[in-house]
């Protein structure tokens, strides 16, 4: 609706849920005046603190052949050279172990919804080493750890883009009849 000057609006309708524990009951009211500000709380419950979107939905299959691989790279030449975080924990414990609760909180780990269980059964068939039931894992070996360097910068390609250079033209006199 439109509103003019002073005109006053209708006040938005209610909206109904199926969900009784997400309904609020918001008083009716017929007219509001376009100065006055209107308020509606909702009042979220346990259940729907969360949206489901952002809860992790248990997974049950777990791909062993992805989560062996995934950890097999974080203990690899290739990661630790570059991984500080990793790298650092290793090197910190005099037999090399790396308690599997930091792999676990890895974003690629909790994306794979692996658990515990999940990386003891993928790794029987690795040369990575557990103790404890799987609470720590360490490379083969205890493979001496390789020299941390600087993660190599991204360079940019030298490609001539569209607004590079080109050629800078002025127009004068056009006729205020002539359509673009």
């Amino acid at each position: 609706m439109a509103m003019m000057g002073g005109e006053k609006r209708k006040a938005p309708e209610p909206v109904e849920t199926t969900e009784p524990e997400a309904a609020v009951e918001v008083p009716a009211a017929t007219e509001v005046a376009p100065s006055q500000k209107v308020a509606v709380i909702a009042v979220k419950t346990a259940e729907t603190a969360e949206p489901d979107a952002k809860r992790l939905k248990t997974s049950p299959h777990v791909d062993a052949a992805v989560v062996r691989k995934q950890i097999e790279y974080y203990l690899s030449d290739e990661n630790l050279k570059f991984d500080k975080f990793f790298h650092e924990k290793i090197a910190t414990d005099s037999e090399g172990w790396l308690e599997m609760n930091l792999v676990l909180s890895c974003n690629k780990m909790k994306a794979l919804r692996a658990t515990q269980a999940d990386v003891v059964a993928a790794l029987e068939s690795s040369k990575i080493e557990m103790k404890d039931g799987g609470a720590s894992i360490r490379r083969p070996g205890n493979a001496p750890l390789p020299k941390l360097e600087a993660r190599p910068q991204h360079q940019k390609k030298n490609v001539a883009h569209a607004h590079d250079g080109g050629v800078l033209a002025v127009i004068k006199a056009i006729p205020e009849e002539q359509s673009w």
